[in-house]
C-alpha cells in the first residue's frame, strides 16, 4: 500500500504540472512574418482557409524554425498567427512541414488575447487546461450566453464570421481563442496525411475536440455531470493520473483506488498502451462520447423535438463542419441548446435503465 501511495503522488505531481505550468500573462511578442486574417475568408468555410492559407504557412514557416522553447518562439514571432479579432488570436509555433517525421507530434498552439504587443493572456492550450474552462465557463454562463459562445465559434467554423467573438466577456473570448487555437492544431495534423489535400482518417482529434464541445452544451444543463465512462452511464471516474481508463489488466490497483465525481475533463484520458503517465488525449473515449452523442440523438427524435434519420447527430454534424460542408449552424445551434434543455430528462431515463 506504501507504494502505491508513492506511485500516486509522483503521477499527481506530473499530472499537475502538464495541467497548470502552460498559461502566461503579460507576454511580449514578436511581430508575425506569416499573419492569416480568418476575416478576410468572410461566407466561406474555415475549412478551405485552413487548406489554402494555414496549412500551407505553416508549412512555409516551418524551415524557419529556432532551436529554443514554444513561448520564446511567440516571443520572437515564430511560426503562424491566426487573428481573429484586434484583440483576440492564436499562435502557432513549432509546427514541422507535412514531408518530416512525425510531423503530427509537433508543434503547439496558443490562444492569445490582448489588444497591444503585451499579450494580457497567452495559453498553451492543452485539452485539459481547454475543457476545464469551458466548464467552469458554462457553470457560471445563463442559457443565452452560451447560446452566444456557440454562435461564436459555429460563425467561424461554417462561415469564418468573427463578429460574434467580439459579444462575448473576456473568460469567454479566453475560452474561444482556446478551441480554435486546439482546432486548428488538430486540423493541420490529419492535412499533413495527405499533403493538404483532404482529411486524412488517422489522427482524428480535431473530430474528437468538436464533438465533446458540443457535448458541453448538454452536461451543462445537467444537475450533477454523468457521463458515459468505459460504457457506463456513471456520475464517478478514476482520477486521470492513476491511467486506470480502460486499464482493465490493472485489477488489484482499480479496486484499491477510489473514484470521484466525474467532470467534463474527463473525455480526456492517458492511453494504457504507454508509459504512464504517457500519450493522452480526447480521442482516447471515442467509443464513451459517441455513444453519449447516440443516446442524445435517439431520445430528441423520439421526442420530435429533432428530424434526423441518422444515429448521432452531433457526429454527423461534425464532420460536416470539418469538411467544410454545412452551410447553415442555425438548426445545429438549436439541436445543441435542446439538448441542454432537455439534460435532466435525459440523465433520468439513462439512469432508469442502467
Amino acid at each position: 500500500m506504501k507504494n502505491l501511495v508513492v506511485f500516486t503522488f509522483v503521477l499527481t505531481f506530473f499530472y499537475s504540472q502538464f495541467i497548470y505550468a502552460r498559461v502566461y500573462k503579460n507576454v511580449s511578442v514578436g511581430e508575425y512574418r506569416s499573419v492569416v486574417s480568418v476575416a478576410s475568408y468572410k461566407g466561406r468555410t474555415f475549412f478551405e482557409l485552413m487548406k489554402e492559407q494555414i496549412y500551407p504557412a505553416l508549412n512555409h514557416e516551418s524551415q524557419f524554425m529556432q532551436k529554443s522553447t514554444h513561448l520564446d518562439g511567440i516571443k520572437m514571432g515564430e511560426g503562424v498567427e491566426v487573428l481573429l479579432t484586434a484583440d483576440v488570436t492564436t499562435f502557432h509555433v513549432k509546427y514541422k512541414a507535412d514531408n518530416e517525421d512525425k510531423v503530427e507530434r509537433s508543434g503547439r498552439s496558443f490562444g492569445v488575447i490582448g489588444h497591444e504587443q503585451v499579450k494580457l493572456y497567452v495559453a498553451d492550450a492543452s485539452y485539459m487546461h481547454y475543457l476545464r474552462s469551458l466548464e467552469k465557463l458554462f457553470d457560471h454562463y445563463s442559457n443565452d450566453e452560451i447560446s452566444l459562445f456557440y454562435k461564436a465559434i459555429l460563425n467561424i467554423l461554417v462561415y469564418c464570421d468573427v463578429s460574434v467573438i467580439d459579444q462575448l466577456d473576456l473568460e469567454g473570448k479566453k475560452v474561444a481563442a482556446d478551441f480554435i487555437a486546439i482546432y486548428i492544431a488538430e486540423q493541420y495534423r490529419r492535412l499533413t496525411a495527405t499533403k493538404g489535400k483532404n482529411l486524412g482518417r488517422k489522427h482524428r482529434w480535431d473530430d474528437a475536440l468538436v464533438q465533446v464541445t458540443f457535448l458541453a452544451a448538454f452536461h451543462s444543463g445537467q444537475i450533477e455531470n454523468t457521463m458515459f465512462y468505459e460504457g457506463v452511464f456513471s456520475e464517478t471516474v478514476y482520477p486521470q493520473n492513476a491511467c486506470l481508463y480502460r486499464n482493465y489488466s490493472a485489477t488489484e490497483l482499480r479496486e484499491n483506488t477510489q473514484k470521484r465525481a466525474s467532470h467534463l475533463y474527463d473525455y480526456w484520458q492517458f492511453s494504457t498502451r504507454s508509459k504512464c503517465p504517457g500519450r493522452s488525449g480526447v480521442n482516447l473515449t471515442r467509443r464513451d462520447f459517441e455513444k453519449m452523442g447516440k443516446e442524445i440523438t435517439h431520445f430528441l427524435v423520439v421526442e420530435q423535438e429533432l428530424e434526423f434519420k441518422g444515429k448521432n447527430y452531433f457526429k454527423t454534424m461534425t464532420n460536416l463542419i470539418l469538411n467544410g460542408k454545412l452551410k447553415d449552424s442555425t438548426e445545429l445551434l438549436d439541436s445543441l441548446m435542446k439538448s441542454r434543455h432537455r439534460a435532466h430528462d435525459i440523465t433520468v431515463s439513462l439512469k432508469w435503465s442502467r
